[in-house]
Parts: structure tokens; C-alpha cells; sequence
């Protein structure tokens, strides 16, 4: 029993007393178990876990500094942190007796019980889903529970309609198609294997082929980053969400400017200098495996259906190669029926450094067979 896989009424008649239970363990403990401010999942703290938890983060923040004497690690690791903490256990109105063995039995068993109702999400898991599993739904429905759960064949798709139905909330496009794979064409596990091995065959492909132009292509991704950060630091903006709005008024571009500052910046003033380079690697190689990754999705899109029909494709490479600023991807694909079409695909790099825009590419892609162009209507219609 999964709280996600359950309509809101067996929600309420099964999952919402051992909540109720639970809560009022707690009120009845509440000297020997706290959770620490701005939680507010299941997992409690008694005054020896909260130390504790406190004395490893401090370790933690030593172990990232230069100072790693043991004397370091033991004065600041063990006895500020574990007087810092008791004053802060205190404040939230613990006590410093320990809990009796009866008592950590109880609040275990409890404890056990609601994880695997709710598995990893237990550390998520809010006041008000007492009476309501719309909160697990949600995190089902994003993190794909319900598509796998179905292509393993743990749940059918009218169960997952009933179960999202009965909250009051709205199915996913993803989940909405693979509920209509499932239904339709008798889609599984191995069907999503069978994708798995056919993406990862064609990026492998694409990656052995871009082999001689990934320097290039790092050098993109370098000299966004590099300006980005310059730009920040001459601009005389202390706030690195602040100066990504002057780069661009689409909300999900400034917050992502934002978060790519973040990694490289330290402070308001400063950059990562010790991680820097480090940081920049990772960064580049990062931007060509995902380069990789959205030509591989895009080109799957595209022949995913014709694939239905006619099974898995050869795809042959034909040209990968730079034209001028734009990258052109061109690949033979044959079909086991026989029919075969040709992938014209043209990449074209925008924003990035001196622009208004992130760094990002536009894949014109387009299918011929026989020499004519065809749509992407005529290409899922091939029959074998």
C-alpha cells in the first residue's frame, strides 16, 4: 500500500489514522521529539540525533576549509557544536532528558510504518495530507511513479485515472500518453527498454561522430560562462539574481543565469577561485552530453511512431559537421521493412555571450524519401 496508489477515499479510510496516531504520539512526546525549523516531514529529532546532526554539519564545513587539524575538528566539530545545538533543542522546547527505550520503540514502529506508505517522499510529506493524498499524487505524477508502475504492470491505467481523478487534479502530458500506450498498443517495460537501447545506440553514434568539433563546441558553452561571470563582476550588482534580470525579462532564462552564476560565484564580490577551472569543465562537458541528449529526444520524436509500424531502424550517419556557426547532423534511417527516408537535421546556436539570451540551440529537422520531402504525417504513416 502506497499512498499514491490509493483513491482519496481508501486514502481516508486507510492511510489518515495511522497519520492521527502518529501526530498524537508526538503531542504526547513532544519534550523528546522536534523537528528542526522549516521541516515539516514525518522524521523527528531527539536531543542526541539533533546534536548529532549538528556536530556532522559542522565537521562538514571544517572538512571544506584548510583547517582540518584534529584539534580543530574535535573543539569546533564536537564541543561548539553540541552546546550550540542544546541551546537551539532547548528553544524548541525540548528536554534534555533521553527517551526511554519503550519510547523510541513506539516512535519507530510508527515511524516505519508511514515510510513505506510513502517511501522517499517521507521527508516531504506535510501537515495537511493528514486527510489528502493530492500532495503524493503530485509527486507521483513528477516522478514518473505512475508511468512506471504501469509499464511494470503494477497498475492499470484506469486505476491510475480514478486514483488522480479522485484528488481533483489534472494527469500530466507524459503520463496522459503512456497511459495511452498502455491502453492502445499494449506498451511495457520492455517496449521502454527496447527505446532505451534505441536512444542510447544513436547517441553513442552521435557522440563518437562529434568527436572532432566537441572542442568547439565547449568553447561555446566556455565563452557564455566566462562572460556571464565578468559581466556580473564589472556590473557592480551585488545580487547575482538581480544582475541575471538585466540579461533577459523571460523569467525562466534569468532564473536559470541566476543558478549558473551561483555555481561560480562565492560571494557578491568573488569568484570560485580554487574551483573554477574545475567547475568550468564540468560545465562544458555537461553542455555537450546535453547537446547529445536533446538531438537524441528530438530525432527519437520524430520516428518514434514510423518505428511502431516498422520496426526498429538502422541509422547510419552520414554527415556531422560544421557549417559556418550552424552544426548539421544528416543520418540514412532504414526501416527492417524495407522503406528508408533521409534526416536532414541543421542546429542552430542562439544567445549566449553578448546577447539578451542563454546560450541555446534551435534543431531544424527535416525527412525526404526518394529525394522529396516528406511530413512528419507521411513519415508516421509508412506501413510496413
Amino acid at each position: 500500500m502506497k499512498a499514491y496508489s490509493l483513491t482519496l477515499a481508501e486514502y481516508k479510510e486507510t492511510v489518515s489514522p495511522l497519520i492521527k496516531e502518529f501526530k498524537k504520539f508526538i503531542r504526547k512526546n513532544k519534550t523528546t521529539f522536534a523537528k528542526t525549523v522549516g521541516y515539516y516531514g514525518f522524521i523527528h529529532h531527539t536531543i542526541e540525533s539533533y546534536i548529532q546532526s549538528a556536530i556532522d554539519d559542522g565537521i562538514r564545513i571544517l572538512e571544506s576549509r584548510d583547517d582540518e587539524s584534529e584539534w580543530a575538528l574535535e573543539y569546533y566539530g564536537y564541543k561548539k557544536e553540541t552546546e550550540r545545538a542544546t541551546e537551539k533543542w532547548l528553544e524548541l522546547g525540548g528536554s534534555t532528558e533521553k527517551p526511554s527505550a519503550e519510547v523510541l520503540e513506539e516512535y519507530y514502529n510508527l515511524l516505519e510504518t508511514l515510510t513505506f506508505i510513502f517511501g522517499e517522499s517521507i521527508n516531504r510529506v506535510e501537515s495537511d495530507e493528514t486527510n489528502s493524498n493530492k500532495r503524493s499524487v503530485r509527486r507521483a505524477i513528477d516522478n514518473d511513479s505512475y508511468v512506471n508502475d504501469m509499464l511494470d504492470g503494477k497498475i492499470t491505467p484506469q486505476e491510475v485515472e480514478n486514483i488522480i481523478s479522485s484528488v481533483g487534479i489534472k494527469m500530466s502530458k507524459r503520463l496522459k500518453d503512456m497511459k495511452t500506450k498502455v491502453e492502445t498498443e499494449g506498451y511495457n517495460r520492455n517496449s521502454e527498454d527496447n527505446i532505451t537501447a534505441m536512444k542510447s545506440n544513436i547517441s553513442n553514434q552521435v557522440k563518437t561522430m562529434l568527436e572532432p568539433y566537441t572542442d568547439r563546441l565547449e568553447m561555446k558553452k566556455e565563452n557564455e560562462i566566462t562572460s556571464l561571470v565578468n559581466g556580473y563582476l564589472e556590473s557592480g550588482i551585488t545580487d547575482t539574481y538581480e544582475y541575471a534580470k538585466t540579461l533577459t525579462s523571460n523569467y525562466n532564462e534569468y532564473y536559470e543565469l541566476d543558478n549558473s552564476l551561483g555555481v561560480f560565484i562565492d560571494s557578491k564580490t568573488s569568484i570560485k577561485r580554487d574551483n573554477f577551472d574545475k567547475l568550468l569543465e564540468i560545465a562544458k562537458k555537461n553542455y555537450v552530453d546535453l547537446f547529445i541528449s536533446k538531438f537524441v529526444t528530438r530525432f527519437d520524436d520524430k520516428i518514434s511512431v514510423a518505428s511502431k509500424s516498422l520496426g526498429e531502424p538502422i541509422i547510419d550517419f552520414t554527415e556531422v559537421n560544421f557549417r559556418g556557426a550552424n552544426l548539421v547532423v544528416n543520418a540514412d534511417v532504414e526501416f527492417p521493412s524495407g522503406d528508408s527516408v533521409y534526416c536532414e537535421t541543421s542546429v542552430i546556436f542562439a544567445g549566449g555571450q553578448g546577447t539578451m539570451q542563454i546560450l541555446h540551440q534551435r534543431y531544424l529537422m527535416k525527412f525526404t524519401k526518394n529525394g522529396k520531402k516528406i511530413s512528419l504525417e507521411q513519415l508516421d504513416s509508412l506501413q510496413a
